[in-house]
């Protein structure tokens, strides 16, 4: 069993329904039922990072268990209301969970071929389309709301950060590749800028 971030709540729109608005790394929400149980972690570093990278065989005494129900248009994978019910308190009556990331158990989701989660990037062959090299590795994943960020490490292991859309990095599930088109061009030290 494995426990994996799909969603943090953004913002708490409707205190006494206790209704927010999520953020959704991976599209993870949209593969889960409209009812579902699932933990809340508050956020650690960076809000566009989930707390043990998203991804954990157990979750840490502090995890607070949550009742989910999704509110709003059905299927929006991007974007989406949930109410959330817990027996404990939240820290704040203004802001309830806001920042809070929700993991759920990977057993519950709702899996189809279509179906990619952030975590599963990290296992991913990285192909730089203008060299053939497939040196470089996938560390982590970030949201930005317009789209996703990669954390790509060099070989000599430095950091650059791709973005995911097409004129920078496309995805290949089948053969679980992601081909960036020039890391080059991307990495801010390089001579062949």
């Amino acid at each position: 069993m494995a426990f994996l971030s799909i969603a943090r709540l953004k913002k708490l729109i409707h205190t006494h329904r206790s209704l927010y608005i999520c953020t959704c790394p991976g599209d993870g929400l949209a593969g889960m039922p409209s009812h579902f149980s699932g933990y809340l972690l508050p956020e650690a570093g960076s809000p566009d990072r989930p707390p043990l990278d998203g991804l954990c065989d157990s979750l840490p005494s502090s995890a607070i268990e949550v009742s989910v129900t999704k509110e709003g248009p059905a299927g929006k994978a991007d974007r989406g209301h949930i109410r959330v019910e817990s027996a404990s308190p939240s820290p704040s009556e203004q802001e309830g969970f806001r920042g809070y990331w929700l993991f759920v158990d990977d057993q519950g989701l709702q899996n189809s071929d279509s179906d990619l989660y952030a975590f599963q990037l990290l296992e991913f062959q990285v192909v730089d389309q203008a060299t053939g090299a497939s040196d470089a590795r996938i560390i982590g994943y970030q949201e930005t709301g317009a789209h996703g960020i990669l954390e790509v490490e060099l070989p000599d292991h430095r950091l650059i950060l791709v973005p995911l859309i097409p004129q920078h990095a496309t995805v290949d599930q089948k053969s679980r590749t992601v081909t960036i088109v020039d890391l080059a061009s991307l990495d801010p030290d390089s001579q062949a800028l």
